[in-house]
């Protein structure tokens, strides 16, 4: 008898995650805003790597 093992090479959905951000000021609010990005966006400062759209 064979055991089937899990196939390990198919692609797995990234894993979401969640940045917080603390915003003490209204300056800084507006600062880490980016009006020109489709529906807004904003600016989190973090050491990993993101793209635009990522979520």
């Amino acid at each position: 008898m064979s055991v089937t093992q899990p196939e390990t090479n198919a692609a797995q959905a990234p894993r979401p995650s969640v940045l917080s951000l603390a915003i003490k000021e209204k300056a800084a609010l507006y600062a880490a805003y980016m009006p020109f990005l489709k529906n807004g966006g904003m600016f989190v400062p973090t050491n990993k790597p993101y793209k635009i759209g990522d979520e």
